[in-house]
């Protein structure tokens, strides 16, 4: 309201501009408004991933809701959202901020693993792990714990797992390998 005010004064004491002249005036001042308010999301969120709790942090950035068989709701996530969840000033997506149930795409049983949610939640980075993963369909709070605690992990630890399941070391771990460890 106070930068509409702002721009109704500015825009009516420019008697000597032509109307070329204050619509271009009034078209600076209206991106720069939508700027800073994009700059005061963008802060709000980061200061939100370095404050909140996993859990709050999933819900936050989670835009889709499922009912399940028993009635209960379950918040699911893009690979969007979750990549907007652990990349501080991204502006990819935005969370839907915990604020209504209105603020939830409600997904079905079909909608999660299809090709139409692929297209749409697809990230437009070619060969990425990202997309991959969304082609499985939407992830959980339990699937975001896992892929946080990859990101969390040291590459040289997550090589010494991997070597201790290599039983041949030929590079790839097979069913016998894995059962056998």
């Amino acid at each position: 309201l106070s930068t509409a005010t702002f721009l109704a004064t500015l825009y009516g004491n420019t008697t000597d501009c032509d109307e070329s002249e204050k619509t271009k005036l009034f078209a600076k001042y209206t991106v720069n408004a939508e700027e800073n308010q994009g700059k005061k999301l963008t802060e709000k969120e980061a200061n939100f991933r370095r404050t909140q709790t996993l859990d709050k942090i999933f819900d936050y950035f989670a835009t889709y809701r499922y009912i399940n068989k028993k009635g209960k709701n379950v918040n699911l996530m893009s690979i969007k959202d979750f990549y907007n969840a652990v990349t501080p000033g991204s502006t990819i997506t935005h969370g839907t901020g915990l604020k209504s149930e209105a603020d939830y795409s409600i997904v079905n049983d079909d909608d999660i693993e299809s090709d139409k949610m692929y297209q749409k939640e697809e990230i437009p980075v070619p060969n990425s792990i990202l997309n991959k993963i969304q082609r499985n369909g939407l992830l959980s709070y339990t699937d975001f714990c896992f892929l946080m605690n990859i990101l969390a992990t040291p590459r040289r630890y997550l090589d010494i797992a991997f070597i201790a399941f290599d039983i041949t070391a030929d590079g790839n771990i097979d069913t016998k390998e894995y059962l056998k460890v």
